[in-house]
C-alpha cells in the first residue's frame, strides 16, 4: 500500500471512528470501558489524537493493575492488565504494517497480557508454530482439572490474539486446553515474523495447528471456534475427520458481493498481499457437526449464503439466529461461548435449530 492510500485508509478509519457507533460494538464486547472511550473518543480527529487516548488509557489501567497487584488483589489486577493491553492493541491498529510504532504498541500489549498471565490460577505456555521458514506465535491455556477437549481458536484477519483473551478465559475456565495463535497476517506472527496471509500459507497454518493439537493432546477431542474469516476457516477445516465439532459465527463467504467500507478493504489488502484468502466454504465437504450462528442484522454476511451453508453441512449440525445482531454477533458473543462449551461437552445428538 502506497503512501497515499495509507494516509487516505488512515483518515476514514478515524472518522468511522468517531462518527458511527457502530464501529465500537466489536471492541467493547472484547473488553473496552465504554467510559474509558467516551473520555477520549473527541481526539479522534487526526492519528496524534488517537495515539495519545489510547496509550493514556492503557497507562492509566497499567497503573491501577500495578497497584492491585501490590495489595494482592490478583482477579482485579488481572483484569486490568487484560484492558491495558487491550488499549495497546488499538493504539497499534490505527497505523499501517510497515510504521515502527505499529510493532512497538503491539509489543507493550503482549507484555502486559503476559504480566496478567503470571497471576492466573491456570497455566499459560508460549509457543511458536513452524510455517515455512518462519513462525506463526501463540499460546496455549491449560486448564487448572484434567482437560475436557482441545479448542482451536480461528480469529478475525484484522484481530491479534491479546484482543481475544475473554474468548481463552471462558474456554479455559470451562475445562478445555486453549490454542490461540497468530495466524499469517495477524499480531506477531505478520509483524515480527513477516507473514503475509495468503489462502495457501492459511492452508499450512491450520495443518500446523490441527497437527499440534492431534500429536501434544492425542487422546483429547479436538473443537475449533471461530468468527469472520476466522469463522470460514473453521468450516473449511471442518472436513478433517479429527475434528469433533466447530462453532463457526458469522462466516466469510468468498463469493460475498455485501459492500465493505473502503477503509476496511484497504486494511485487509495490506495484510494479504492483495490476494483473497478467504476458503470457498459452499465447496468443502464439511465431515463434523457445525454449529453456524448468525445475526439477523449482519450487512456483511448474506442471510442466502448463510442458508444454503447450513443446508449442505452433515448430521448433528446446529443452528442460532440473533434477531438484533450484526456481523459476530458482538454482544452475544460470551453466551455464545458458553452454548458452545456446553456442546463440545455433549455427545452427539441429531440436527438441532434448523432453518
Amino acid at each position: 500500500m502506497n503512501s497515499t492510500v495509507e494516509n487516505k485508509t488512515i483518515k476514514e478509519a478515524l472518522m468511522t471512528a468517531l462518527l458511527f457507533d457502530g464501529f465500537w460494538d466489536r471492541w467493547i464486547a472484547h473488553g473496552v470501558r465504554k467510559e474509558d472511550l467516551q473520555q477520549i473518543r473527541s481526539r479522534f480527529v487526526s492519528i496524534d489524537g488517537w495515539t495519545s487516548g489510547w496509550t493514556e488509557q492503557a497507562e492509566n489501567k497499567q497503573r491501577e493493575a500495578d497497584l492491585l497487584e501490590k495489595n494482592g488483589q490478583f482477579p482485579k489486577a488481572i483484569e486490568a492488565y487484560k484492558t491495558a493491553a487491550l488499549y495497546y492493541q488499538l493504539a497499534q491498529w490505527i497505523y499501517s504494517v510497515a510504521d515502527p510504532r505499529k510493532k512497538d504498541y503491539l509489543q507493550k500489549s503482549v507484555q502486559l497480557l503476559q504480566k496478567a498471565d503470571r497471576l492466573a490460577d491456570y497455566r499459560i505456555q508460549y509457543e511458536k508454530l513452524l510455517l515455512g521458514d518462519s513462525y506463526c506465535r501463540g499460546r496455549i491455556l491449560f486448564p487448572i482439572a484434567t482437560p475436557l477437549g482441545v479448542v482451536i481458536m480461528l480469529n478475525p484477519i484484522d484481530s491479534a490474539k491479546e484482543e481475544l483473551y475473554s474468548y481463552e478465559h471462558d474456554f479455559v475456565s470451562q475445562g478445555f486446553v486453549v490454542l490461540n495463535f497468530d495466524g499469517p497476517g495477524q499480531g506477531e506472527t505478520l509483524l515480527f515474523e513477516g507473514q503475509f496471509a495468503s489462502r495457501a500459507n492459511w492452508e499450512m497454518y491450520v495443518a500446523a495447528l490441527m497437527n499440534l493439537a492431534k500429536t501434544q493432546f492425542a487422546d483429547l477431542p479436538v473443537f475449533v471456534f471461530g468468527t469472520s474469516s476466522g469463522a470460514a476457516w473453521t468450516v473449511y477445516v471442518s472436513q478433517e475427520s479429527s475434528i469433533k465439532k466447530a462453532v463457526s459465527v458469522s462466516p466469510a463467504f468468498a463469493d460475498e458481493n455485501k459492500p465493505l467500507p473502503p477503509y476496511f478493504v484497504n486494511r485487509f489488502k495490506a495484510v494479504t498481499a492483495g490476494s483473497n484468502f478467504i476458503p470457498n466454504i459452499k465447496e468443502v465437504n464439511v465431515a463434523a457437526p457445525v454449529m453456524l450462528v448468525h445475526g439477523k442484522q449482519d450487512v456483511l454476511v448474506s442471510d442466502e449464503n448463510m442458508r444454503f451453508l447450513y443446508n449442505q453441512l452433515p448430521n448433528g449440525k446446529r443452528w442460532i439466529e440473533y434477531e438484533e445482531e450484526g456481523h459476530c454477533c458482538n454482544f452475544k458473543l460470551g453466551e455464545i461461548r458458553m452454548i458452545a462449551s456446553k456442546w463440545f461437552k455433549e455427545g452427539d445428538q441429531d440436527d438441532i435449530g434448523g432453518i
